[in-house]
């Protein structure tokens, strides 16, 4: 004997109610044990509906719904009452007409027989069961790569992602706190990083949102309009100071009020002795200095010269006379080269940068105030008096902070410094330097003159390059108040000069008369004299018979050296170089003929 679980109310031979009761009935058959089969439209993982093993799932009556004439059946179409009934979703139906006569079609529709019934018995009223098929899903069903990961992976690597995604965001609202950034410009970063790194968008920016908001109700100062702080700061600084800062363009130093004001410690400066606290960091509140400074920039040497030519009209008189006034030399052309320096000067304050290669030298006995006289010309603002390396960084930028440089005691310059690296230090315009304000190198134009002193009678050491170095000699000790008082009327006449277009460089008649007026403070070389005395009365000669027979170097020594100061010997005794000179050996080698 066997129980078989039937739910009541469907009709059966042994049914003498059509009602559908609330409770389940338990009915014995003999025969072939079968599984007791109870209703269920629960679905598997293939997606069908099915009839499972074990209690009934349906409660009650409200559980089903029954064919009527409104209400036909999904399978056959019945519409006698109660005749067929289904689950309220429809998933699983016990069809009459297919289960009456123990042979329903396998599919009807979505509809698949599933091989069951409503009882074991195949009474009369049997009913076939039927589970709809889930439409099946087109779309891929394989998970992603990720997925495949184990479940501690992906936990370490989602926890990752929130670490990364917190630093992220705390630093933009760090930053938009601080007045770098906008909420705006925040949210564009932090997109582009989240894109990057692969992470979900939405989520990082309500998290910047949130994050802006809870400072915001700390009573943190939190910056979401478009302005951020550092602009702010610039119209606050702006609107305080205005044109009281200014920029001096002789010195690279911002000034405050007419005096010199380091950029670089801006933000404590104004915050204790000026009563303006700024918030932003050190460099943003030193570049604001600087800028605002530089939009009031003015050359105080152009000011200067502007001044005294207005005052003294465009006579050049003083200039008459000058070398010989002030210097003792009658020579007329050391009266062309201070003239000529004179001009220089104004061109290279005026014109930043303009060529200018050459340096006015006075030569003279200690004591004669050689470097004074500068410092008078120039006004000791002005002025520097102590150039040294030509490869130091330092020295160089003393070419941007002065009007006029000294080489003092000039004959030391050629012996702790190679002569060519002299002369490619005087024939730049332009250096490569880093002033105080600025955390990069910058490239300025020179707007100063060098110039040179010396006690020495013979201190140029380089033939070739001695044409940069204008010497005038002094006779006797300086006047400086005569130079004082004739000071601005000498600088009214130099712009006077410069603005009609007179050069500040020589003329080659100039240039000749220069180059005569120089041999005198030419160091003598030791090779000159037998060089001299060897070549009198030839025609031409070789470079190896000077040096083996002239001053008599051993051909095993002889060198590339030796070569060139014969070379600067005998061009300066006015010979020329020639390729196929016959020796006195009887063969043709490189040497000279004489001009």
């Amino acid at each position: 004997m066997y129980e078989l679980a039937n739910l009541q109310g469907h009709r059966h031979p042994q049914a003498g109610n059509s009602r559908l009761s609330q409770d389940l009935t338990t009915r014995t058959y003999s025969g072939t044990p079968r599984e007791k089969v109870t209703m269920t439209s629960a679905q598997n993982k293939n997606g069908r509906y099915e009839a499972s093993s074990g209690l009934n799932m349906f409660k009650n009556n409200s559980d089903l719904e029954h064919s009527s004439k409104d209400n036909p059946c999904p399978i056959c179409d019945r519409t006698k009452d109660a005749d067929c009934s289904w689950s309220q979703d429809k998933g699983l139906v016990l069809c009459y007409s297919e289960g009456k006569d123990g042979h329903p079609v396998q599919a009807v529709g979505d509809y698949h027989f599933n091989g069951q019934y409503s009882d074991s018995y195949h009474g009369a009223n049997t009913r076939a069961q039927y589970t709809k098929q889930k439409p099946r899903n087109r779309t891929s069903t394989r998970k992603p790569v990720h997925q495949f990961k184990p479940e501690k992976q992906q936990a370490r690597d989602i926890n990752s992602a929130v670490v990364e995604i917190e630093v992220k965001v705390d630093d933009l609202a760090l930053m938009v706190a601080e007045g770098h950034e906008t909420l705006a410009s925040a949210q564009v970063n932090l997109a582009a990083w989240c894109k990057e790194k692969k992470h979900d968008k939405y989520t990082a920016i309500q998290s910047l949102k949130a994050k802006l908001k809870e400072a915001s109700d700390l009573g943190i100062q939190v910056t979401l309009d478009e302005d951020p702080r550092w602009l702010k700061e610039y119209r606050l600084v702006e609107q305080k100071f205005g044109d009281r800062l200014r920029f001096n363009q002789l010195t690279k130093q911002v000034e405050l009020d007419a005096e010199t004001f380091d950029a670089t410690t801006a933000k404590m400066e104004l915050g204790i002795n000026r009563g303006l606290k700024l918030k932003g960091n050190r460099e943003d509140i030193t570049d604001t200095i600087v800028m605002l400074a530089k939009k009031n920039a003015y050359s105080p040497v152009c000011d200067y010269l502007h001044k005294v030519h207005q005052q003294y009209g465009g006579s050049t008189d003083v200039l008459n006379g000058f070398a010989q006034r002030h210097l003792g030399t009658s020579n007329p052309i050391h009266e062309a080269l201070v003239r000529r320096f004179l001009i220089a000067a104004v061109a290279r304050a005026i014109a930043p940068g303009c060529k200018h290669d050459c340096a006015l030298i006075l030569q003279g006995p200690q004591g004669y105030g050689k470097s004074t006289f500068f410092k008078v010309l120039a006004s000791e603002a002005w002025f520097d008096d102590s150039l040294g390396s030509t490869s130091h960084k330092d020295e160089k930028l003393k070419l941007h902070q002065f009007w006029m440089v000294e080489w003092p005691e000039l004959e030391t310059v050629f012996k702790r410094s190679d002569v060519s690296q002299v002369k490619a230090f005087m024939s730049s315009s332009i250096d490569n330097v880093r002033p105080s304000y600025c955390r990069n190198m910058e490239t300025l134009k020179r707007p100063s003159v060098i110039v040179g002193t010396t006690n020495q009678d013979q201190f140029l050491a380089d033939t070739t390059g001695n044409r940069r170095f204008w010497v005038v000699p002094i006779t006797h000790r300086l006047d400086f108040a005569k130079l004082s008082a004739e000071r601005d009327r000498l600088w009214a006449a130099a712009v006077t000069l410069y603005q009609s277009g007179e050069q500040w460089w020589l003329t080659d008649n100039e240039g000749r008369q220069v180059d005569g007026d120089r041999n005198q403070f030419e160091e003598v070389h030791p090779w000159l004299e037998p060089i001299q005395d060897y070549v009198a009365g030839l025609s031409e000669v070789t470079t190896a018979s000077i040096l083996s027979f002239g001053v008599k170097v051993d051909v095993s020594r002889q060198n590339n050296g030796d070569t060139k100061k014969v070379a600067a010997i005998m061009k300066k005794l006015g010979w020329e170089p020639k390729n196929n000179v016959l020796s006195q050996q009887g063969h043709r080698a490189r040497g000279w003929i004489k001009n």
